[in-house]
């Protein structure tokens, strides 16, 4: 098993070269396949965390910025990811039994790892109203305090009304101009 991760994480690096050539600045990958709730998390502590301790040392070494998005509950393995040599971190907003603070994400990672915000794009962004997303926005950014980029957890669906994403921008705005 680990043999075939570094193999693909040594074919990722050549992306990340290619990428780094051609004048990219950043590079972000998803680990979707070992997430917390989907494997225990001594998994990924025994497979994949020094893969990518290392695979994150040589995407920096190339000169981009490592990004990570985990899907899943990343709450057990938060300590682990602030030690792969990351510089931002973006995680999918709550769901099924997990809750994803960034606030106690924050705590835990460090203030080094810039955090994506994790707005709910279903049921807030989609569905909500704009207070209750102008709401969210505030205290997420007042949890983080700094280091953090304001977006949802995951891509914005077909009939999210246009006054959300608004609220969304305007929010972070105003956070920005306190």
């Amino acid at each position: 098993m680990r043999y075939l991760l570094e193999r693909c994480y040594e074919e990722q690096l050549e992306w990340a070269k290619a990428y780094s050539k051609a004048g990219a600045h950043v590079y972000a990958i998803s680990e979707a396949f070992i997430s917390p709730d989907l494997a225990n998390p001594n998994i990924y502590r025994k497979f994949v965390r020094d893969i990518h301790k290392d695979y994150f040392s040589e995407v920096k070494k190339i000169g981009l910025v490592p990004i990570c998005y985990f899907t899943g509950d990343i709450n057990p393995i938060v300590e682990d990811v602030a030690e792969i040599n990351l510089q931002a971190l973006m995680v999918e907003e709550s769901k099924k039994s997990f809750k994803l603070d960034v606030k106690k994400i924050r705590e835990k990672i460090g203030d080094n790892v810039c955090i994506f915000g994790n707005l709910d794009t279903i049921y807030l962004l989609h569905d909500g109203t704009p207070d209750e997303v102008r709401f969210e926005v505030l205290n997420q950014l007042e949890g983080s305090e700094n280091n953090f980029i304001t977006c949802n957890g995951s891509p914005i669906t077909i009939g999210t009304p246009e006054k959300n994403v608004k609220s969304l921008i305007d929010a972070a705005k105003t956070f920005i101009t306190k």
